[in-house]
């Protein structure tokens, strides 16, 4: 296409011409929904985020529950607690003191052809898992024959001395304590 200058005489052709834009604007304008061709039938949301607050019928979610920091309570009557505190995997309770582990049960004594004993006889018994230093704590576990049990002490690793209050004097007699042994924790 070419254009006829006005007043000088001279024909312009488009690609001549000076001072043109480089961009058309379109001019505003609508189109139906329904007269646009090849729309999508979805639409993908692009990523993008929201921040909590702007976000409507979000869920609750509770604090955090923190962490017990105070020394756990012994071993005792059982209750249900009031602290608000989750307990850590790796607490540790107090052993309860004066708790009793039985070692062993054992009978001790013997046959007596003639005997004279003023006070405490003691007898050795071999008690697994006893060890020397360990308090123990004898009980019968049924009736003696004859004797009284006086005391126990641990005389080396695995060995009770037990001391039993035996008749001053036997002919023939037998002693035989049943006893179990106990461990003081």
């Amino acid at each position: 296409m070419t254009v006829k200058a006005p007043g000088i005489g001279t024909q312009v052709t488009w690609t001549t011409l000076p001072g043109k834009p480089s961009v058309f604007a379109p001019a505003a304008h609508t189109h139906p929904w329904i007269d646009i061709t090849g729309k999508p039938t979805t639409f993908a949301p692009s990523a993008h985020t929201h921040l909590w607050a702007d976000i409507t019928d979000r869920p609750t979610i509770p604090a955090v529950t923190p962490l017990a920091t105070a020394t756990p309570q012994p071993l005792g009557t059982a209750a249900v607690g009031t602290s608000t505190n989750a307990a850590r995997e790796d607490h540790v309770h107090a052993k309860p003191v004066g708790l009793l582990t039985l070692l062993g049960t054992a009978t001790v004594g013997e046959t007596m052809t003639v005997g004279v004993a003023l006070g405490v006889r003691r007898y050795t018994q071999t008690i697994t898992g006893a060890a020397v230093g360990d308090r123990l704590v004898i009980a019968l576990t049924g009736a003696p024959s004859n004797g009284t049990i006086q005391d126990a002490y641990v005389s080396a690793a695995n060995t009770a001395n037990i001391g039993l209050l035996v008749p001053a004097l036997s002919i023939g007699a037998v002693v035989a304590v049943p006893l179990a042994v106990y461990k003081v924790s």
